[in-house]
């Protein structure tokens, strides 16, 4: 997970989103002539082609709006057209991974988690292993560990898909590296153009997991 920080919605889709408020409307009943291919597009833009709690990218397996504070809590259903509350996540629908692989907004669905990506040091607490698991970070208190494991359980991330993708990546970058170790120049070009957007505004996946590996974080 990594921190996404938001950007001013457009004009039209903010006014498009109040609108929707204002009349009452059900998420359900929010279609693309109300604004929500247009807030797909912004959220796609904002979260660099990521899905904002597994960090894959969101072209793999498509992806649906979420929530972060869930929409079906009544203490928070007066959040279900604002932006802030807004992410993109992985899957499109539950339907595209075996029930055991769910993770992202599918898994969540109505639970509240601890750790969001709308929290600025998010990719603080949790950590990688070069087998693709991910836990809580070692420094964090016990409770802190705590309140980490139960949203990576809370979100599917310990889902053996996710680890098997993320072993893939982390032994991929683990071989990138030890070719350039020295070669600074090299080296420093490789770091930089994985942590950078393409020309299509697309990062590569997993990014904390990254600078991690590459000790930026």
């Amino acid at each position: 997970m990594r921190y996404i920080q938001k950007i001013p919605v457009p004009p039209e889709l903010q006014a498009s989103l109040e609108k929707s408020l204002k009349k009452k409307l059900s998420w359900d009943n929010f279609k693309d002539e109300d604004g929500r291919s247009e807030l797909r597009a912004h959220l796609w833009k904002e979260q660099f082609g990521l899905c904002a709690y597994s960090e894959i990218s969101l072209n793999e397996y498509g992806f649906h709006i979420d929530h972060i504070q869930p929409k079906g809590n009544s203490k928070y259903f007066h959040l279900r057209f604002d932006a802030n509350n807004l992410v993109a996540s992985a899957l499109v629908n539950q339907n595209c991974v075996a029930k055991k692989d769910l993770f992202g907004g599918h898994k969540k669905d109505n639970s509240e988690i601890a750790i969001t990506p709308a929290q600025q040091n998010c990719n603080k607490h949790f950590e990688y292993t070069p087998t693709g698991m991910i836990q809580p970070a070692k420094q964090l208190t016990d409770q802190d560990k705590q309140l980490t494991q139960q949203t990576i359980d809370c979100l599917g991330l310990q889902c053996q898909l996710l680890i098997n993708k993320r072993h893939t990546v982390y032994a991929s970058i683990n071989q990138q590296l030890s070719y350039l170790l020295e070669d600074a120049e090299a080296l420093s070009y490789f770091i930089n153009d994985y942590l950078e957007p393409n020309a299509q505004g697309q990062l590569k996946p997993f990014q904390s997991m990254a600078e991690q590996i590459f000790n930026r974080n």
